[in-house]
């Protein structure tokens, strides 16, 4: 069988066969030649032909049965073909890996072509005008317009019927308004399809993003930490825009090093749109290429190219943010555009050193955390004003000092997260995740609600998308007695960032506390189903199950969280589950682990005195607890809510210390 495809033969010998044009290419269908300006592409008859059915059905999702069929019309032949075919095709045209400025692959669809297409004979748009009548249309703002003028404003006199119809005074009028508008229209179509920001996208403008990690393409050392941090720079521009949405860097981690499709990839983290790119570094310049994606329709809505020297990434971040901006139509005001071109760092160094950082830190693992410190400090020490580094130490410190990691005393780390985060708003006060940090240790150290409360609402203000500022600010709520508008919160969190599963935990935490378990554990059920590896939500699904008294269920959630990290709260929760039963010496020897723990690494004596409570012991419950206050454990703050401590809630001592940690008894 031929090569060529014979339902097209007849076609070929058809007269007026057009010839396309797409970006720098010319594709002349009569006689079956694909040029690059002016250049002979060669191409097999079988890719002319595939090259031919995509262009014609340009800004149409081809099936891949459909091109199959109409390129093996009489030769069963499997999908891998296709496939082969798209991919030499792809070659020829200059896509490089990630890139999709001619094809698009529509999962589980088929293929688009993507790119702009005209025929070489359409000069312009052409205006019909039709049924006008003087008493439909009236205009009386504009003087008469001779035909040089209306040559000026790109309008001919009106075709009916192929003869030249002369128009009248108010027609002229009317034709010239209408080809004002038309003009506009065409200048919009222009700059939106065919300038070097191409903008095909169609349909309403995206209000939530997600930006995955780049893709180093040329295998450099730096890939590992460069393509996060690229998106991560962006996802901080980006994450400014009060009106749109974008996902924080934890929730697109997974996808670092993969070849994600950015649709399927849009489709787990329920965004409109996902920004992919790649970045090629040869010698002291970068290549980075970008595009903005609909989730919807898998057609790029924006796509470029931006060369620059190395050390002057930060205009290509500058530049993308405001293209993906400008690309979904975002009216912002004076302070977001301030915003959107603001640099923490014009220093490389210290930007490669933060990028370290949190690529590490944004692990957090107890040992990536303090990886990642040791690069945001040398960030600081490159230059003292960047911010964003003094941020991550706030963050990085502030999660070391929790339960979930106890890994360093609160007293060591709270008050080096409060000065860094001081720090970041000496340079900034419009920072939004400075405020938050800071909130947080006010929250969880200083125990001042109504400081907290008042940076909880300024990075709110500052930034309403900022999901993870909702969900902390939702602890705020629940312990100072507002568990509904906690609920409606953490809920708000949810919905902000749907993909982020760990909001799900603190939901749970919330009906755990109330006595809801039920609730509890069908929160914690439908996170676990997406992803079983969740820390804290195990921990939850095992409170929950202990408020149930199905203690074989509890120990089960507290072991598989225990053997996902190294911290003492799995423990903790199996030595009360076990106290609970009545399996005291069980119960004394994880106390005695942690004893024996604490002589050689930080441990948050709340783990004993939680044990101890469910053992009814408020006696040795209490000197524990006295030692958590002396090291102003964060746990403290749920000390007024926690069930496990209903055994020993009515002793004075218990009544004494809730007040000293600022609650009303």
């Amino acid at each position: 069988m031929s090569d060529t495809l014979s339902a097209h033969q007849s076609n070929a010998d058809q007269p007026n066969r057009p010839v396309y044009e797409f970006g720098p290419f010319r594709l002349d269908v009569a006689k079956r030649i694909l040029l690059r300006e002016g250049q002979t592409v060669a191409l097999t008859q079988r890719l002319f032909e595939t090259l031919l059915a995509l262009v014609e059905n340009s800004g149409r999702v081809i099936a891949k049965d459909e091109l199959m069929s109409r390129l093996w019309p009489d030769t069963v032949v499997e999908e891998a073909n296709l496939t082969v075919n798209i991919s030499a095709l792809r070659k020829i045209l200059g896509e490089t890996a990630g890139e999709h400025r001619y094809i698009a692959t529509i999962p589980g669809r088929g293929y688009q072509f993507v790119a702009r297409v005209r025929q070489a004979d359409e000069e312009r748009p052409r205006l019909i005008l039709e049924k006008l009548t003087s008493a439909e249309i009236i205009i009386e703002e504009h003087e008469d317009l001779n035909a040089e003028q209306t040559a000026e404003i790109g309008i001919s006199p009106p075709t009916i019927s192929g003869s030249i119809v002369q128009p009248s005074r108010r027609r002229l009028k009317i034709a010239a308004a209408c080809g004002v508008g038309l003009l506009l229209v065409c200048a919009f179509l222009y700059f939106r399809f065919a300038g070097g920001s191409r903008m095909t996208g169609t349909g309403a403008m995206p209000r939530s993003i997600a930006v995955l990690p780049f893709k180093m393409l040329d295998g450099s050392k730096s890939g590992e930490y460069r393509g996060v941090g690229m998106a991560d720079a962006l996802i901080t521009k980006l994450g400014g825009l009060k009106q749109i949405n974008v996902r924080p860097t934890s929730a697109v981690l997974k996808y670092a090093g993969l070849d994600q499709e950015p649709v399927a990839a849009g489709r787990e983290l329920n965004v409109e749109a996902v920004l992919e790119g790649s970045i090629r570094e040869s010698g002291n310049t970068v290549r980075i290429t970008a595009q903005l994606v609909s989730v919807e329709t898998g057609l790029p809505i924006w796509t470029d190219k931006f060369d620059e020297s190395l050390a002057n990434v930060f205009a290509i971040e500058d530049r993308v943010s405001a293209k993906v901006a400008d690309a979904i139509t975002i009216n912002l005001t004076g302070e977001e555009k301030q915003r959107l071109a603001r640099r923490y760092t014009d220093n490389f160094e210290a930007y490669q050193e933060y990028l370290k950082g949190r690529f590490y830190a944004s692990r957090r693992t107890p040992e990536t955390l303090k990886t990642g410190i040791e690069h945001f400090n040398r960030a600081i020490e490159i230059d003292s004003n960047f911010a964003l580094a003094h941020v991550a130490i706030a963050d990085s410190y502030a999660l070391l000092a929790l339960r979930a990691y106890s890994v360093l005393s609160p007293h060591d780390a709270m008050p080096r997260a409060k000065s860094a985060a001081l720090k970041a708003l000496e340079i900034d006060d419009a920072l939004a995740e400075a405020h938050n940090s800071l909130a947080q240790v006010k929250m969880r150290y200083e125990w001042d609600w109504n400081g907290a409360e008042r940076e909880f609402k300024r990075a709110i203000e500052l930034n309403p998308g900022y999901a993870f500022a909702h969900q902390i600010y939702a602890d705020l709520l629940f312990i100072t007695g507002r568990s509904a508008e906690a609920l409606a919160e953490v809920k708000l969190a949810q919905k902000i960032d749907p993909s982020a599963l760990s909001f799900s935990a603190s939901h749970a935490l919330y009906l755990y506390y109330l006595g809801q378990s039920d609730e509890a554990l069908a929160q914690c059920s439908k996170a676990l189903e997406k992803d079983p590896n969740l820390y804290t939500t195990r921990l939850v699904s095992a409170l929950a199950y202990e408020q149930k008294a199905m203690h074989e269920e509890a120990i089960a959630e507290a072991q598989k969280a225990a053997s996902m990290r190294s911290g003492k709260s799995g423990e903790a929760i199996i030595g009360y589950i076990y106290a609970k039963q009545g399996r005291r010496d069980k119960a004394l020897e994880i106390v005695e682990q942690f004893k024996q723990a604490a002589k050689q690494n930080y441990v948050d004596p709340i783990y004993v005195a939680v044990i101890y409570s469910g053992l009814q012991d408020a006696e040795a419950a209490l000197i524990w607890l006295e030692k958590a206050y002396g090291e102003r454990s964060p746990a403290l703050i749920y000390l007024k809510y926690d069930p496990r401590y209903s055994e020993i809630r009515a002793h004075t001592g218990f009544q004494n210390l809730l007040r000293r940690v600022g609650f009303e008894p």
